[in-house]
């Protein structure tokens, strides 16, 4: 989820981890599905991108993919 997100944003895995706040490794661990997305990382993905913690933490139970007046529904993955 966090790899297409980045992709989505159109930012470098340098920028994304600046901006996270997060080491490469555990961004590596997370891409690779090593590791899942802390609640407090969720919440700083929400804070900083305006990504819906629906949509970060349960992308799978999502069925409609459009939302025009939302801004997080560019996001859906």
């Amino acid at each position: 989820m966090i790899e297409k997100l980045r992709e989505r944003l159109g930012i470098t895995k340098a920028e994304m981890i600046s901006r996270l706040g997060i080491t490469r490794n555990y961004y590596s661990m997370i891409a690779n599905g090593e590791r899942p997305i802390s609640m407090k990382l969720g919440i700083k993905i929400r804070d900083e991108f305006g990504i819906s913690l629906d949509i970060i933490f349960f992308p799978s139970m999502l069925t409609i993919c459009y939302y025009p007046s939302k801004k997080q529904s560019d996001f859906l993955i």
